[in-house]
């Protein structure tokens, strides 16, 4: 049968307490390895933040099912002492609980441990003082370094743990920590000014190029074009090699293999010539003409692969004025006796007939014609802008179409994530991840309601 739930009334006055950070329920705690953790099983991810003492909270407060089970219950007794606060030079009024012993059998050691007790014993709040000031005193070597990253992210740790510090006087302390954090950051960037170059230095830089600088980017400018142009007639050099090959290989049908249908005819564009020069090449690092064929031999192939229909289009449209290679393609003549030799091989195989070039070309021209037809039906209140965007000649969908779909789908994904922690059998986890769930959405109304 599971054990109720703890009210803060019925949990012994000396448990300190607390919840994980963006989290609901409440935990017993305990100190382990100079931190603060739950007393049950239970770890959060994102680390505790401390509420204070059993007796100091809300009496209708419930505790976790799982800390329930264990933590002590009982009656205490609260007094008050003078305590110093740990880097302050001044002391407070403290309120120190201890728990009854009703029996007077037991002495104050033979007590059951107390979770963070609130005592004049170790305060648990100096590890995490000792912690925090540890972290402040890396962040000026930090920026020192020009390590403005890992400053940053640092800061924003020990921020995150001066504010979850809790206790009596917490408020001075914490503008101690501050003050503390602030004066290393200033050391730290007066350390990193001092190995800044002066101004002197920083004035010889070069801000634009002279004559000669610009001569040769453009000597650059006319490499590289060069280059292009060398790849692009290789790669098109290359590809008239295959298709040759092609053609004197004959498919099932008895058909010049134009297209590359047959196993060899797809192996002469790849296996028989490309993957044999990678074969033939000494081990990488022995030759550095080598080395040069290996790291370039995938780009020339792409070359290669991507020249092959602008090779094939021109083949095919010279078979008009070559009847004697026109004959090797005399089937498709016999199927088509009405259009021309290029024409009825076109038809007959399927074969683009146009180049890449004419393509692109062919494609803007289209696109050109749409968006004028489209701007003179708006004109004429034929078609409102809207209806315009969507029936778009490029299919590609309006910036309205595509956010109502990005928001379907996060509305989608966002019930399934609902529908699963709802469906979590553990209540304590169930609540942490509800109340998570909870804060996320919040963040999000927050954001779409900010200026």
């Amino acid at each position: 049968m599971a054990t109720a739930k703890l009210k803060m009334s019925e949990v012994r006055g000396d448990v300190a307490v607390g919840v994980a950070q963006g989290g609901a329920t409440v935990h017993a705690l305990k100190l382990e390895g100079g931190k603060n953790v739950p007393l049950c099983p239970t770890r959060p991810k994102n680390g505790l933040r401390h509420m204070g003492l059993a007796h100091e909270q809300k009496p209708d407060l419930e505790l976790c099912m799982k800390c329930s089970a264990i933590v002590p219950t009982g009656p205490v007794t609260v007094t008050k002492e003078q305590v110093s606060i740990p880097g302050l030079d001044r002391t407070v009024i403290r309120k120190v609980v201890r728990p009854v012993n009703d029996t007077d059998t037991t002495t104050e050691e033979e007590e059951a441990p107390v979770m963070a007790e609130n005592t004049t014993t170790a305060d648990p709040r100096d590890a995490q003082v000792e912690e925090i000031r540890a972290s402040i005193e890396r962040l000026p070597s930090l920026l020192e370094a020009d390590n403005a990253e890992g400053a940053e992210e640092l800061n924003g740790e020990i921020e995150t743990a001066i504010a979850g510090l809790g206790g009596k006087g917490v408020a001075a302390l914490r503008k101690t920590l501050r003050a503390e954090r602030d004066k290393a950051l200033a050391a730290g960037e007066e350390a990193k000014a001092a190995k800044t170059p002066s101004a002197e230095i920083v004035n010889l830089e070069t801000k634009e190029l002279d004559d000669n600088g610009k001569a040769l980017i453009q000597k650059g400018i006319d490499k590289v074009k060069e280059l292009a142009v060398n790849k692009f007639q290789g790669g098109h050099a290359i590809a008239e090699i295959v298709l040759d090959i092609r053609l004197g290989i004959t498919t099932k049908n008895g058909y010049p293999d134009i297209s590359a249908d047959t196993d060899l005819g797809k192996k002469v564009g790849g296996a028989l010539i490309f993957d044999d020069i990678l074969a033939g090449l000494p081990e990488e690092g022995e030759d550095e003409a080598s080395d040069a064929i290996r790291a370039e031999i995938g780009s020339i192939k792409k070359s290669a692969r991507n020249a092959m229909q602008d090779v094939k289009v021109r083949y095919v449209r010279s078979l008009d004025n070559s009847p004697e290679e026109a004959k090797k393609f005399g089937y498709a003549l016999e199927a088509h006796p009405d259009k021309k030799p290029s024409e009825a091989v076109f038809t007959f195989h399927g074969i683009q007939s146009l180049t890449r070039a004419e393509q692109a070309k062919q494609a803007r021209e289209l696109k050109a014609a749409e968006k004028e037809k489209t701007r003179l039906a708006i004109e004429a209140g034929e078609l409102s802008e809207e209806e315009a965007e969507a029936l778009s000649s490029d299919g590609e969908k309006s910036e309205k179409e595509k956010r109502t779909e990005t928001s379907n789908k996060l509305k989608k994904t966002a019930l399934k994530l609902i529908s699963d922690v709802k469906g979590i059998e553990d209540e304590e986890e169930k609540d942490e991840a509800l109340e998570a769930l909870t804060v996320l959405f919040a963040d999000l109304r927050k954001a779409l309601t900010a200026k």
